[in-house]
């Protein structure tokens, strides 16, 4: 690229950053609502970490705000994040259910989507085969999208837990069967139940969804389309790229920004 472009496309940035600052200044404050998912939200001496944490705090930084981020049970966060004005969840499968009530901006990473059984269960279902396992209990995290995800499969949801630890924990005692999660954070959740590795094993990937960055509907348009430049230019820039490899080791970059293209935002 010849000087001249080069500074071009400085000044450019350098103006957009400038506006997103001037909008900030000019905006309602965002209140952010992540839930206990380590390695993607948790909380670590009273604060919250995790890739998405980092990822959000990323984005405010870019954009001159100063937005708090909450750790809070999945369920509330859902519920806020559709009823509430200038309320971000952290993490949400995109559904065409969703796509009314909420805008998205992503994918931040890919969710694969499983199903777990306890150590003692595992062997006799693997022997019985699918077919036997659509008539078993199952249980996912009460308002996730795994819930319509399994029953799309055949499955049975008869327990719709409070968070993943508690279903971790309910699973190997026997309270269901089958544990509908997603793969990249089940077995966190099991140890953070004190739970020992092993106790539960996953039996088979169901499907792969993106996960995104969720704005209530009542949130400016303007709020969300900052947030979906900033990301587009830490996808672009690599900043993304980084921040993945060190939450999600050994997991594929969401599409995108393998691809390098711009994010997507529902408007």
């Amino acid at each position: 690229m010849h000087a001249s472009g080069r500074l071009s496309r400085l000044l450019i940035m350098l103006a957009l950053t400038a506006g997103a600052a001037r909008a900030a200044d000019h905006e309602p404050a965002l209140v952010i609502y992540g839930m206990e998912s380590k390695p993607i939200c948790f909380t670590e001496n009273g604060k919250p970490a995790g890739f998405a944490v980092e990822l959000a705090q990323q984005v405010t930084y870019r954009l001159n705000r100063h937005d708090d981020i909450k750790v809070v049970p999945w369920a509330r966060a859902s519920a806020m994040a559709l009823a509430a004005p200038n309320v971000m969840a952290l993490t949400m499968v995109r559904t065409p259910e969703r796509e009314l009530t909420m805008r998205f901006v992503g994918p931040i990473f890919n969710s694969y989507i499983a199903i777990f059984a306890s150590k003692s269960q595992a062997p006799q279902l693997r022997a019985q085969g699918r077919g036997a396992w659509l008539a078993l209990r199952g249980a996912a995290r009460r308002g996730s999208a795994f819930i319509a995800i399994a029953q799309r499969h055949g499955y049975r949801i008869t327990d719709e837990t409070n968070g993943s630890e508690s279903a971790a924990r309910m699973l190997v005692q026997g309270r269901f069967d089958l544990w509908f999660e997603g793969e990249e954070i089940a077995m966190e959740a099991a140890r953070a139940a004190g739970l020992r590795d092993g106790e539960v094993e996953l039996l088979q990937r169901l499907e792969t969804q993106e996960v995104n960055f969720a704005f209530s509907r009542a949130t400016p348009v303007a709020t969300v389309q900052a947030w979906e430049a900033a990301l587009r230019d830490m996808k672009r820039d690599g900043t993304f790229q980084k921040l993945h490899r060190k939450w999600l080791p050994g997991y594929p970059l969401p599409g995108e920004a393998k691809a390098g293209v711009p994010a997507k935002a529902g408007h």
